[in-house]
């Protein structure tokens, strides 16, 4: 030995022929060997009366902590917290990266993560990383990678689950967005939904696409429905509906359908027709009934009070109240009790009178032949 130093017999500083150095031991396995066999602290560094690193009894370690009570602990940030890219003494910790070149996806300072018991049968593995990465051609833009480890054997690559862009907008299970543009939702999942300031889109842009404006209004599928906020009305197939409720069809399919469970009850046609009781109607408004026979009715109007104008019986009968006119000129009086009168206080040739007074009147206007 070059040079020993003890007290009592007890080495304490040894400086061996291989140039290591023991203290509190005298076999130095290292350049620096320190000993601790009591309960003091290991090692501690001091700048003049603060201390700035300690290895505590035990092994716990402290950088700008004297008293660490985790396996490491970092007490700093001793200057006000600032945004500032060259603010110095804000942090607790700073990892630097220098191994890649400047680039989209380059990935910068890093920390990694084992799983439970290493994640490999108690081999030192990565199974989980935290990375800042340049997220433009700006290698200033720098956002925040997390890296998941989804594979079974303990030796496969990890992949990148989430990511949070420079300009903050959150990207899960995916690299590009819905639409295959990278980086333009505020969220975007798994390339298949995406988030945006004021819309919401699927992979396709067709499923579900919702998006709104300053006025409150909301449009699904751009335009398949528009609900406008500030005149309270609705557009189907119509950006800017005219009332309350417009719909709008573009091509040959039917405009409108209502259903009672499974039975069609209303249905307005490509081209204008409407049918009541028939998704086929073959007139401008065609109406089928529900039988054949007098006791159910395919078409009423009533007054106000209730009672029956018109009627229309399934089996073609149709009953009138008050005068009939055509072209605005009137050819019947036809009141409920007109035929009940005639038949019980009118003689044989006042009914005949009357008959024919309601055949020439027909025939006036084209209604029969002669």
């Amino acid at each position: 030995d070059y040079l020993f130093m003890s007290e009592n017999g007890y080495g304490e500083i040894l400086v061996g022929k291989t140039g290591n150095i023991g203290i509190g031991d005298a076999s130095p396995d290292g350049k620096l060997e320190v000993r601790q066999t009591a309960a003091a602290d290991i090692f501690n560094l001091y700048d003049n009366t603060t201390n700035v690193f300690t290895v505590q009894d035990g092994g716990n370690v402290g950088i700008g902590d004297a008293a660490p009570f985790q396996k490491m602990e970092i007490k700093g940030g001793t200057s006000t917290w600032d945004l500032g890219g060259n603010a110095t003494d804000v942090d607790n910790l700073y990892l630097e990266d220098l191994s890649a070149a400047d680039g989209i996806d380059a990935i910068g300072g890093s920390i990694s993560f084992s799983g439970a018991g290493n994640g490999g049968g108690g081999v030192a593995r990565r199974h989980a990383a935290i990375a800042g990465i340049q997220t433009s051609t700006d290698n200033d833009h720098v956002g925040l990678a997390f890296f998941t480890h989804n594979n079974a054997t303990n030796t496969g690559d990890m992949q990148e689950s989430m990511r949070i862009t420079h300009n903050g907008r959150v990207q899960i299970n995916g690299t590009t967005d819905a639409s295959g543009i990278a980086n333009t939702g505020v969220l975007e999942i798994a390339n298949s939904l995406r988030l945006d300031d004021n819309e919401i889109i699927t992979n396709t842009n067709t499923v579900l696409y919702i998006n709104h404006n300053n006025n409150g209004d909301v449009y699904f599928d751009d335009g398949t429905l528009m609900v406008d906020a500030s005149a309270n009305e609705v557009g189907i197939g119509a950006n800017t509906p005219d009332g309350k409720l417009e719909v709008r069809q573009t091509d040959t399919a039917d405009i409108f359908n209502l259903y009672d469970d499974t039975t069609n009850v209303l249905t307005v046609r490509d081209g204008g027709n409407v049918g009541i009781g028939t998704n086929a109607p073959s007139a401008t408004l065609h109406v089928k009934g529900e039988g054949t026979s007098n006791s159910t009715t395919s078409f009423l109007v009533e007054d106000s009070a209730g009672d029956d104008l018109v009627t229309v019986k399934d089996d073609g009968n149709v009953g009138i109240k008050g005068d009939l006119k055509i072209n605005g000129t009137q050819v019947l009086t036809v009141q409920q009790a007109l035929i009940p009168d005639l038949l019980i206080t009118a003689s044989l040739g006042d009914v005949i009178t009357k008959v024919n007074q309601i055949l020439a009147m027909l025939r006036t206007h084209g209604l029969i032949g002669t």
